[in-house]
């Protein structure tokens, strides 16, 4: 059985992402997230084999203890300077991106000619490279957080998007998600450890908020209201003016009043980011 080598640290209410090694060094969740694995071994409602199954269950873990290894790293201030030395930061412009999943970054990394890069949180940034962050204005887009859950809705269960595929560990942890319904019950269940599911599902603020400090990116834009804002400011530094800004929803049905309200309760602090940054756009 696996075991509980990091036990999170609990502040309040709050479950924060910080570990302590009490034992061997493993995922926290991992017992939780292996007991959510549904029983019949389907993706796209097509059975898979069991080499299939293998492979895509081992791909899957691999891509989430990696994310979560080098995010637990940022917290241990003995390895920090091994990941600036493996991963040092390629940025030598004066932004940082703080790229929040489904949230029109390819558009925004394309303007600034960066490519693709892993979705790392500001708390990541600031932890192993705080004097190459202090130098830089750090910026990010937000989202209406009902306008995100519908597209994550629609990347899980389309099982992915055309630049991106849904790991395969959450494939399988949501082969039964049939319905908004389905999916949103998944969320419930998993609300103290939303952080550490699939990126699509995870909060905003957990990439745009420092957790050690409680504070933001220097600069937050709506997605709905900022593309004339965020071009002006792409220009000013340097950057090619943002294009299309590229957010899909519209296959997913509008949500019910009571699923509004469930989907506000799970994200309650991206309610609030949201309207922070749309009142600066404003």
């Amino acid at each position: 059985m696996l075991g509980s080598g990091l036990v999170p640290i609990r502040a309040g209410n709050q479950q924060r992402r910080a570990y302590t090694f009490v034992g061997p060094p493993t995922i926290p969740s991992m017992q939780s997230l292996w007991r959510s694995l549904p029983t019949e071994r389907r993706t796209n409602n097509r059975p898979l084999s069991g080499v299939a199954f293998v492979i895509d269950l081992t791909f899957g873990i691999y891509h989430y203890i990696g994310g979560e290894l080098l995010e637990c790293a940022a917290l241990n201030p003995a390895i920090r300077p091994l990941v600036r030395s493996f991963r040092p930061l390629a940025s030598p412009n004066s932004l940082l991106f703080i790229h929040v999943p489904r949230n029109a970054g390819v558009s925004i990394r394309a303007a600034m000619g960066t490519g693709h890069r892993a979705h790392r949180t500001l708390t990541y940034y600031r932890a192993v490279y705080p004097g190459e962050v202090s130098s830089k204005t750090t910026f990010a887009v937000i989202r209406d957080p009902i306008s995100r859950f519908r597209s994550a809705y629609q990347f899980v269960v389309g099982r992915g998007a055309e630049n991106a595929g849904l790991n395969g560990l959450s494939r399988l942890m949501t082969a039964g998600v049939k319905s908004i319904d389905d999916y949103i019950s998944f969320l419930e269940d998993r609300r103290h450890h939303l952080d550490r599911l699939d990126s699509v599902m995870r909060t905003q603020s957990h990439y745009a908020v420092d957790e050690a400090t409680g504070s933001t990116v220097d600069e937050l834009f709506a997605l709905e209201h900022c593309s004339s804002a965020l071009s002006d400011f792409l220009i000013d530094h340097g950057f090619n003016a943002v294009g299309r800004l590229n957010r899909s929803a519209a296959a997913v049905d509008a949500l019910t009043k009571k699923q509004t309200q469930r989907v506000e309760q799970l994200y309650a602090q991206d309610m609030e980011l949201h309207e922070r940054a749309r009142t600066a756009n404003a």
